[in-house]
């Protein structure tokens, strides 16, 4: 079976879809019989290869004249199922990506999506985009719940296979003296790191952070971009660079995936306090949490320190009540997960959903 994943970001472009897009066709390359393509954005020519996963960057800005392109990359592969992930930094704005499964059917291919974002908003286009959609992959097991009444049609005549995230942060166990001397490097005075990493936005809560930790106490590490270009970007470095916090706060840009794991795995705790609630669909949640590392953030489900876990979850825009669950469990661990990084139950899910289109019940052997 040939399968052509497509999506606007891939490694080492910083998208976390396009991380999760490469750890997913990696896996999945590695089933007999499998074989696989990404087809993305020419900015990621030149960076990541994934063993056994072949590369083809096409898109440049994702503009209506890189359709054509798109089309006949596609019907060079040849695949069976063109499988695009929604949504992606990659795209920003452009008008192209909706078109994806158009452009996917008009190659000679079966389509699929996965949806990382809920879709509470309904357009025309996004209608015609689902139209030309076998199966919706949802990461999100409430996706159905939250969508746009506008979309019951969906619900009626489309199957939405919800397949659980996994991380593409590899897990890491260190010893006691590999986590202080991973630690030192970021707090040399052996405060108790506070680590937070993505991307730096408005509805992450970044700024909460310094609300929430201890001047007194804390070493803050943000493995993240701060841009002057970006406003947000430049008021959390603003809140940074000014007392309390000034000489208490590491950024260090965007980290690689083996040496993120490792300040993750180092971290006393790892802090998300998203503004509209978080959960373990979130891939850096689940990055975290595989580490073993105490994190605290926000969910309008889950409430409470869960041990299994070593999470807390607090109602979204409390910070005293982050404030209060940081210091009672900030440096508590649990075992590193051992499978927190292993997509072979993911793999195996989409190749199921991918065979299901390909031989639908019923269907003869051979037919």
């Amino acid at each position: 079976m040939k399968v052509l994943f497509v999506t606007g970001s891939f490694p080492p472009m910083k998208c976390g879809v396009g991380e999760y897009t490469a750890a997913l066709a990696e896996a999945i390359a590695k089933h007999p019989g499998m074989y696989v393509a990404v087809l993305t954005d020419v900015a990621a020519a030149g960076g990541k290869r994934v063993p056994g996963v072949d590369l083809l960057p096409v898109a440049d800005g994702w503009r209506l004249r890189d359709a054509l392109p798109i089309v006949k990359t596609i019907r060079r592969f040849s695949p069976d199922i063109v499988h695009v992930q929604y949504p992606t930094q990659g795209y920003s704005s452009a008008f192209l990506p909706v078109l994806l499964p158009i452009l996917g059917r008009m190659a000679g291919a079966l389509v699929v999506q996965t949806r990382h974002e809920h879709m509470t908003r309904s357009g025309v286009l996004v209608h015609a985009n689902a139209l030309f959609t076998r199966k919706i992959v949802v990461v999100r097991p409430d996706f159905t719940e939250v969508m746009s009444p506008r979309y019951r049609w969906l619900k009626e005549t489309r199957e939405f296979r919800f397949i659980p995230n996994a991380s593409a942060i590899p897990a890491v166990r260190l010893s006691e003296a590999e986590r202080k001397a991973v630690a030192s490097r970021y707090s040399p005075g052996e405060r108790p790191l506070v680590v937070h990493f993505g991307f730096a936005a408005v509805h992450k809560g970044v700024d909460r952070i310094f609300e929430i930790a201890d001047p007194g106490r804390d070493h803050i590490v943000l493995a993240c971009d701060l841009e002057d270009s970006d406003p947000y970007q430049r008021t959390v470095r603003k809140v940074a660079d000014s007392p309390p916090w000034r000489g208490k706060v590491t950024v260090t840009g965007f980290l690689p995936a083996e040496e993120l794991a490792q300040l993750l795995a180092a971290a006393d705790a790892v802090v998300f306090p998203f503004r509209t609630g978080g959960g373990i669909w979130n891939s850096s949640i689940h990055a975290a949490i595989g580490q073993g590392s105490f994190v605290l953030t926000t969910s309008t489900e889950t409430h409470g320190y869960l041990r299994e876990q070593n999470t807390y979850y607090a109602l979204p825009e409390n910070t005293e009540e982050m404030r209060e669950a940081l210091s009672k469990h900030i440096g508590c661990r649990n075992e590193p997960a051992r499978n927190a990084s292993d997509w072979s139950e993911n793999a195996q899910a989409h190749i199921e959903l991918y065979l299901a289109i390909l031989k639908p019940p019923g269907a003869m052997i051979g037919s």
